[in-house]
């Protein structure tokens, strides 16, 4: 009993010299290693101390995590045909019937009229893991929204009609920039305007003769799609509005330039929007058709790589005959939709691997309005940004 007495009276160390030093990793490689995570880890890892929430909330940090990325994160963001609901994320390369890699996402709100939000919704580009939003109903402001981060900007045009909208980086000047076309509504004249994300201003695309009208209201073919450093629109040209021609504005040296379509580009094909096929421009048709141009700008290389006309998918015993590409990926395949509103995955070949539930209730043949974007942290300068 003594003895028990003496050890409860006696005060032990709280920690042996072992535990109280301090291991630390420097600084330096702490960054080297949170550089290399994926987006949504990062964002976790914001509560784990100041530190490290100060370093991952410094757009510095998401610049170089976006750069050092070995294997980014491609996801499919999809509009609900209904106009309040959430928007839906899916992850390109993973099945389509696995819940587990779907995200709903609350829709945006303009921050200059908020009830706008209840409008129909169009997704007119993507850059970056930033993109860009128009309501309907609102035509004069425009919406930048990271999907990751929550991170906003709601940007006022100018009022006139718009008929071509696009959004893109400019590498050398570490800027982004929000491109649109539009018919003044006085002389009838097209010109080019631009938004700069770092001077927080609009400007007008000077020294361009722009000889080109809308060739249709598909928000599919009036958003940009970026490749190179350019942004590409079909369109129809003034000399002859029977004739669709592809343009290209350069990001860098902000200029414009014509692509021709193929030589025996068929009449019967609608374009519906750009893809990336293995590093090269594809433009995607109706009917399930794509072209892929090979070399940058020179007419002789188009090709046409993937016809999916002759698809046999039935969906509840219900036979769609529509088809239309939306992206290639080299591990998921080809991905596009019916004209009933379904996610569709083939292989290189044209057959049918998955089908999805139904996506979005569609009142007429036309592809789900989505967008591909890569997950990432960057954000809108703080002096006007909006969270």
């Amino acid at each position: 009993m003594e003895t028990l007495k003496k050890t409860k009276k006696m005060k032990l160390p709280l920690r042996s010299d072992s535990f109280t030093r301090t291991h630390t990793l420097p600084d330096e490689l702490i960054e080297e290693i949170l550089q290399r995570l994926p987006v949504r880890s990062l964002l976790r890892f914001k509560c784990v101390c100041k530190s490290w929430l100060a370093l991952i909330s410094n757009p510095q940090f998401a610049k170089s995590h976006y750069d050092m990325a070995a294997a980014p994160t491609h996801r499919l963001l999809l509009v609900k045909t209904y106009p309040d609901g959430p928007l839906e994320s899916i992850g390109i390369d993973a099945p389509l019937h696995d819940d587990s890699a779907r995200v709903y996402l609350p829709r945006p709100q303009s921050s200059l009229i908020p009830s706008v939000s209840s409008n129909y919704l169009e997704i007119l580009g993507s850059c970056r893991g930033i993109i860009l939003l128009k309501y309907r109903k609102e035509d004069d402001d425009l919406i930048l929204w990271n999907p990751s981060t929550g991170a906003r900007k709601t940007i006022s045009c100018s009022p006139g009609h718009k008929f071509l909208y696009g959004f893109g980086y400019d590498p050398s000047t570490d800027d982004y920039l929000v491109v649109i076309a539009m018919e003044s509504s006085t002389k009838f004249k097209t010109h080019m305007e631009f938004f700069s994300l770092k001077t927080n201003s609009w400007n007008k695309v000077k020294g361009i003769n722009f000889p080109y009208f809308d060739n249709g209201t598909r928000v599919t073919v009036r958003s940009g799609f970026l490749l190179n450093e350019a942004l590409h629109w079909v369109v129809f040209s003034k000399g002859d509005f029977t004739k669709d021609v592809i343009i290209a504005f350069d990001l860098i040296k902000r200029s414009l330039s014509e692509i021709l379509l193929p030589p025996d580009f068929p009449r019967k094909y609608e374009i519906w929007h750009f893809m990336v096929i293995e590093g090269c421009l594809g433009l995607a048709c109706s009917r399930g058709v794509c072209w892929v141009m090979k070399e940058y700008k020179v007419q002789l290389s188009w090709t046409k790589s993937i016809v999916s006309s002759n698809i046999n998918c039935y969906i509840e015993h219900i036979p769609c005959g529509s088809y239309y590409h939306i992206c290639f990926s080299i591990r998921a395949g080809i991905v596009g939709s019916d004209d009933r509103g379904k996610l569709l995955k083939l292989d290189d070949k044209g057959e049918l691997l998955e089908i999805s539930r139904i996506m979005q209730w569609l009142h007429k043949e036309r592809p789900l309005r989505c967008a591909i974007y890569t997950e990432s942290l960057q954000s809108f300068p703080s002096d006007f940004g909006e969270t």
